[in-house]
Parts: C-alpha cells; sequence; structure tokens
C-alpha cells in the first residue's frame, strides 16, 4: 500500500482492537459514540471499564498512526497554488484586512503548518489554539511553532470557553471518521463571538503515488469501496452543510478553494 489515504481510520481502529482482543466493525459513517453504545451492549458488564480505557486508546492511536507524521510534501495542496490564498481571502472579506491580534482556534490542525502557510505574514501578530488527537502532531507542532498553544484531544469532546475566538476552523478534518458532527458545530458556534467566522472544509483531491509518479486525483477517498471520486465530496458537503445549519449557524456559504470546498458562517 503505497497511498496514506488508503490506510483508513476504520482499518486502523478495527486492527487495533483486534490486537486488544476484541472483534468489532466500526460503522464510519457514524459517530464514535454511536459505535460505542453498539459495542458496548455486546461487552460483559465485567468488562466494561477495561473497554472504554482500550477504546480511547485505540481512537487516538488510529488518528496518530495515519496523521502523527503527516507528509505534506504528498498534499494535494501542493498542486494547488491559490487555496490558502482563497482562505485568507474569505476571511479578511469577514473580518477586514487587519487580523492583528484576532484568535484562532484550529481544531483539527496537525501540527499547526496550515496556520502559518494560511496567514502568512499576519501569522506572528495573531493568537493560535489547535485542537488535534494526535500526540505526536501536537509534539511536532509544538518545537515548530512555539507561538501556538497545543491542546491533544479530540475535536468532539474537548472544551472550549464561551465567545472567545474571531475565527473556528476546522480544515479537512471535522467529518473524519467517527467525529460527531452537530457536537462539533455547537462548540464552534459556542466559542466563536459576535461577527466571528466559522470555516469547515472537506478534502477535494489527493496525490497517487502508488505508480512512483505523483498524480493529482480529485474527489475524496471511500474506504468502503476503495474509490476516490467527487461524489464522496458532495456526500461530506451535504453532511457538514446540514450539521452547521442544525446546529447554529444562520447561513452557509460554500467557496471552492482548489485542495478543499469551503463551508463559511459568519456569526
Amino acid at each position: 500500500m503505497n497511498n496514506w489515504y488508503e490506510a483508513s481510520i476504520k482499518s486502523l481502529i478495527e486492527k487495533s482492537f483486534r490486537d486488544n482482543g476484541y472483534e468489532v466493525e466500526f460503522d464510519s459513517s457514524k459517530s464514535w459514540d454511536s459505535n460505542m453504545k453498539r459495542w458496548i451492549s455486546q461487552i460483559a458488564e465485567s468488562e466494561l471499564s477495561q473497554f472504554n480505557q482500550i477504546a480511547k486508546r485505540v481512537r487516538a492511536y488510529a488518528f496518530d498512526q495515519k496523521y502523527g507524521d503527516y507528509s505534506y510534501a504528498t498534499d494535494y495542496r501542493s498542486v494547488c497554488e491559490n487555496w490558502n490564498h482563497i482562505i485568507l481571502g474569505e476571511i479578511k472579506k469577514a473580518l477586514g484586512t487587519n487580523l492583528k491580534g484576532k484568535k484562532v482556534v484550529a481544531v483539527g490542525a496537525n501540527n499547526g503548518s496550515e496556520l502559518a502557510i494560511i496567514f502568512d505574514n499576519d501569522f506572528e501578530e495573531m493568537f493560535f489554539k489547535v485542537i488535534e488527537i494526535s500526540q505526536t502532531a501536537c509534539d511536532n507542532g509544538k518545537s515548530m511553532f512555539p507561538n501556538i498553544e497545543f491542546e491533544c484531544a479530540s475535536m468532539d469532546e474537548v472544551e472550549l470557553p464561551k465567545d472567545e475566538y474571531d475565527i473556528f476552523m476546522s480544515l479537512r478534518a471535522a467529518y473524519c471518521a467517527g467525529n460527531n458532527l452537530d457536537t462539533i458545530v455547537k462548540k464552534a458556534v459556542n466559542s466563536v463571538k459576535a461577527g466571528g467566522i466559522i470555516i469547515f472544509s472537506i478534502s477535494n483531491g489527493y496525490i497517487d503515488v502508488s505508480n512512483g509518479e505523483n498524480i493529482p486525483i480529485k474527489g475524496v477517498y471511500n474506504p468502503e469501496n476503495k474509490h476516490c471520486d467527487e461524489t464522496e465530496t458532495s456526500r461530506n458537503i451535504n453532511w457538514m452543510k446540514t450539521a452547521m445549519l442544525a446546529n447554529g449557524c444562520p447561513s452557509v456559504t460554500l467557496v471552492d478553494a482548489e485542495s478543499e470546498i469551503l463551508l463559511i458562517s459568519r456569526l
């Protein structure tokens, strides 16, 4: 297997559970909590405490394995010249061109590299907090960007302060396997000040390296049918937009940022 995206969170979770003595099926279309309820119903009460501890480790392990040392060299953004400028342009359209002192919470932002690229000249004059489930990514980020505050936590479990941030961002991350979108959007809306902006994005391409060449492919990879296309992109956009409108976002604007589709809401 040569393409990192083929190592799905689903397969990593199921293998890790098997390694710990449990045979489970992870339904990637359902939230982690929904999967847990189904699994727990089949576990003896005497094993529940042990199973819960293993499950927490398994989830963290799967994301750490897939994203901990993520290589941006073969990231689809590397062939999209304007993705960062488009995102920054939408932010400045909403908040104005002077971003000095603005506070950003970036959920699922790995080691923070994308923030330095997006905000560019404004980066050193802003406050950033990254919520990231991968401990390896957090450790890498702390050494790379000492001005970013990192918290290693799942995005649907972390507690965020009310009306604290000007910008909430979750790029190519919230719709990943097991995340509870309703919970995440509620946390986003609660944490952003009036007049602030919420941005989620859905991936819309990968780099295929399986034949020794870097070949861009449009779409999102589906681990169920092992195929990558824009049908999956559209499905995830609809899933994300529905969650945003149902949980406090007054409206949602779609913007094509080349590497991904942005879903933007202004509060």
